[in-house]
């Protein structure tokens, strides 16, 4: 469960999945971080944040993180390409 804008210590290890349905996108990031939230429930070294757009708030929490993934999808170039 996201813990993002509070005080206490990140994992080492955190997802944040993005997107938003209201604004013409297809959410595709959330919808990952929630599916990754259950997989990794019992990880506590790994931390998932699902939001509808990236927050100043979330600076924190990337800085406390020793690795940061970012989830989003667009429609611009190659299926699959990273």
């Amino acid at each position: 469960m996201s813990t993002w804008g509070q005080a206490e210590q990140v994992s080492g290890i955190l997802i944040i999945g993005y997107g938003n349905l209201f604004r013409g996108d297809e959410a595709i990031g959330c919808h990952a971080a929630h599916a990754l939230e259950e997989a990794f429930r019992e990880e506590p070294e790994v931390e998932v944040i699902a939001s509808q757009q990236l927050m100043p708030e979330m600076a924190d929490d990337v800085a406390r993180s020793g690795f940061v993934l970012f989830l989003d999808a667009s429609q611009e170039g190659t299926a699959g390409a990273l």
